[in-house]
């Protein structure tokens, strides 16, 4: 008993102990130092400097802002009345180059989630820039920098899409509703994200999401904007063209008619009215799409005024790209 009293107090034992649990700690705390340091070396992020240009009423937070530009923090909403527009540009923590640049048109709601870059040259991560997309339509512009870290924009929207922009130069526009994204890219390429499946859409091509649904894509990126616009099925003021005829000034003449026809095999519409006086007869339809910030779009309205004749008129779909 004595013995083994003597053993489990062996001086020697203890302090072997000690000194192995204290080199192996010691290793533990240097180790860790050592792959935490270059981690955080690897990783650690400074603010960028955003700022807005704007013209008519853009909140910020929900109440209007003041001063032109304006400096914008990470986690402010911005909010764009139907007419008004804003710039957003997202600066180098140094000032010295500017990043990427935001367009903002009317009816647009966005969210600034994220805006950092490396603190140090060695830094592993791009310029950060991520925001929410409510609803509403931007343009985005990532620049070509000079500094050896690549910029990388990702912009979340309804319905679960997400849209990632890094290639230098790129140029891409992403109109978001509650039932639809639709990302169309200008120059350079953008990658689409939706349900766990990714697209890659390239120069003058776009990609639709809807909701449960992977990207639909790479489709063209003209579109065409107007419903029934090759006049196959009849007329229908609820969901494409109304038909408008006005009062001659004549009140004996007839105010006029229009109907479908087929012009050389193609669905037609065909406008007729005869007389001396003042009378109108037209067709119109209410797009009722932004399309600031395509390269192409044209936009159609079919009138025919007339005094003593009658005659058709044709007309060609428009389109937005």
């Amino acid at each position: 008993m004595v013995k083994n009293h003597l053993r489990r107090r062996n001086p020697e034992r203890v302090a072997w102990t000690v000194l192995l649990s204290s080199f192996l700690a010691c290793s533990a705390l240097t180790l860790s130092l050592g792959f935490g340091g270059g981690w955080w070396w690897r990783n650690a992020a400074i603010p960028q400097t955003i700022s807005m240009t704007y013209n008519r009423t853009v909140l910020i937070n929900r109440s209007v802002p003041a001063g032109n530009p304006v400096e914008i923090p990470v986690g402010a909403t911005i909010v764009t009345d139907e007419d008004a527009q804003a710039t957003l540009r997202f600066t180098s923590p140094d000032g010295k180059e500017e990043l990427a640049s935001v367009q903002v048109y009317g009816r647009t709601e966005i969210i600034l989630t994220l805006a950092d870059s490396p603190r140090f040259t060695g830094g592993l991560n791009p310029h950060r820039i991520q925001m929410n997309l409510t609803s509403g339509h931007v343009q985005v512009s990532v620049s070509v920098t000079k500094s050896g870290h690549p910029v990388q924009v990702l912009i979340r929207s309804a319905p679960e899409a997400i849209t990632i922009i890094e290639n230098p130069g790129s140029n891409a526009s992403l109109e978001s509703t509650v039932s639809q994204t639709i990302v169309t890219v200008r120059e350079g390429q953008a990658l689409v994200v939706a349900q766990r499946r990714g697209i890659v859409v390239a120069t003058d091509q776009r990609a639709e999401v809807r909701p449960n649904e992977p990207p639909t894509g790479p489709l063209p990126a003209e579109r065409n904007l107007i419903r029934n616009f090759d006049f196959s099925t009849p007329l229908n003021p609820e969901t494409d063209w109304s038909v408008n005829i006005w009062p001659p000034g004549d009140s004996d003449e007839e105010p006029g008619n229009v109907n479908l026809t087929a012009k050389d095999g193609r669905p037609a519409v065909w406008f007729l009215r005869s007389g001396q006086d003042w009378g109108r007869v037209d067709v119109t339809q209410e797009i009722d799409q932004d399309v600031r910030g395509s390269s192409h779009f044209a936009c159609i309205s079919i009138c025919l005024s007339t005094c003593r004749t009658y005659g058709t008129v044709g007309c060609r779909a428009a389109n937005a790209r």
